[in-house]
């Protein structure tokens, strides 16, 4: 019923994007400038530093030679899953750059599925992927009360060809399938994995930080913010460590020609622009957040041997128990040390100034945090949200209750304006 109401009282717009700046005292008005400047917010090179292109390079060397050599068997590809993943693909959803709606295809496939199912087995014998299927239409939408005129007010939504939805579909069940049964990635992410969701991720942080307070102990926590963190995945580094996994070379091969040579054309305004993409996962592909899964799984195996850690794709939480008052928590720290040297050995930042560190207990004479990441002190905060849920240094969640009791009054007041100005639904 709330998804009827907001359409509703918010019309139908559309999407603008404003003058931009200023930049060093300069205004971008036109749209091709607007659509540079988005574009190297929405889509980063990644590190370009000599080192770390040369370990990516042997790294692209190892897969290529890996792949040289004999594949195993491949599994066929059967009408029956194709069908399924067809159907599950929403009917009216907005469709790619090829302008093919779910709806069509779902309509025909009676006709539709023996062909797909051909080409899909080709593809994977080839390791290849089409080139028109690699091309995402991007529209700037602006963030709710952000400032439109500059780029981080903006959101980049992809729209990616649905034939290219349902191949990636079919490749996530039979990745992850491996995944899990072989227990190839570890039991602290929490993440677009079966069984698993975000209450069970509140329910093993908040059951560690109630036993730290029921016996007079601290639990420090730091919730770690990584930057652009599916635009910076470095594609050589993501191919070696599918081939670390063990996974079957057909597979490794196909994803290695899904992420070449990929491109974007981004919509500003009444104007389109392409680039090219260099780096990261599709944003809006089905595959996406399974290749991420194993691209921060070695940190996670990591950081679970220093301390409690867990993560729901790239919210990534740690936390330890520690019976000191010290502001440095050795624990904490050497974790947040271990954090270091992975982004800087796999290319993917850590914003410092959107990390947060909470110290939870009920002692009172406590020193305030000082736990540093790449030099910086990680902000302390009394209250922060986590997974949807506000946690504050005492457990109480009276801020919770608060921030649900002020969401819910402010949808009730939005029904009872629709229904008329004097009669309907009141708080």
């Amino acid at each position: 019923m709330w998804t009827s109401v907001q359409r509703i009282l918010k019309p139908y717009q559309r999407l603008q994007v404003a003058d931009l700046g200023p930049f060093e005292g300069v205004w971008t008005t036109d749209d091709a400038g607007k659509a540079d400047v988005l574009a190297q917010r929405f889509f980063p090179a990644g590190p370009s530093t000599r080192e770390f292109q040369q370990r990516s390079e042997r790294r692209r060397q190892e897969v290529e030679d890996w792949l040289a050599e004999d594949w195993e068997d491949i599994p066929s590809v059967t009408t029956e899953e194709v069908q399924w993943k067809l159907l599950e693909m929403r009917a009216f959803a907005a469709p790619g750059q090829d302008g093919i709606l779910a709806q069509c295809l779902q309509a025909s496939r009676a006709v539709l599925v023996p062909c797909l199912t051909e080409l899909f087995q080709r593809m994977l014998q080839l390791g290849v992927h089409p080139a028109s299927w690699k091309t995402a239409r991007v529209l700037p939408v602006p963030k709710p009360g952000a400032d439109l005129h500059a780029a981080k007010g903006y959101r980049p939504i992809a729209l990616l060809s649905v034939l290219s939805k349902v191949m990636e579909s079919l490749m996530k069940d039979r990745m992850s399938y491996i995944l899990e049964t072989r227990g190839l990635l570890s039991d602290c992410q929490q993440g677009f994995r079966q069984t698993r969701s975000t209450e069970l991720a509140l329910w093993r942080f908040v059951s560690s930080a109630s036993l730290a307070m029921k016996t007079r102990c601290r639990c420090v926590a730091v919730a770690l913010d990584i930057q652009s963190a599916y635009d910076t995945v470095d594609h050589p580094a993501l191919l070696w460590k599918l081939r670390q996994k063990s996974l079957p070379r057909y597979m490794v091969a196909w994803t290695r020609a899904f992420l070449q040579h990929r491109t974007v054309v981004l919509r500003v305004n009444e104007s389109e622009f392409s680039y090219p993409i260099r780096a990261g996962v599709p944003q809006g592909s089905p595959l996406s957040p399974t290749l991420f899964l194993v691209y921060v799984d070695d940190l996670l195996q990591q950081l679970s041997r220093v301390v409690h850690c867990q993560a729901f794709a790239d919210d990534m939480f740690i936390w330890d128990i520690v019976a000191t008052r010290g502001p440095c928590p050795p624990g904490v720290q050497h974790a947040l040390h271990l954090v270091e040297s992975w982004s800087d050995e796999w290319g993917m930042a850590f914003n410092v100034s959107k990390c947060q560190a909470i110290d939870i207990t009920t002692l009172r004479a406590t020193t305030p945090l000082a736990v540093l990441l790449h030099g910086e002190t990680v902000p302390q905060v009394t209250v922060l949200k986590y997974l949807g849920v506000w946690v504050d240094s005492q457990l109480r969640w009276d801020h919770h209750i608060r921030e649900s009791c002020r969401l819910c009054l402010d949808r009730l007041r939005s029904i009872h304006r629709m229904c008329a100005t004097y009669w309907g639904l009141h708080p």
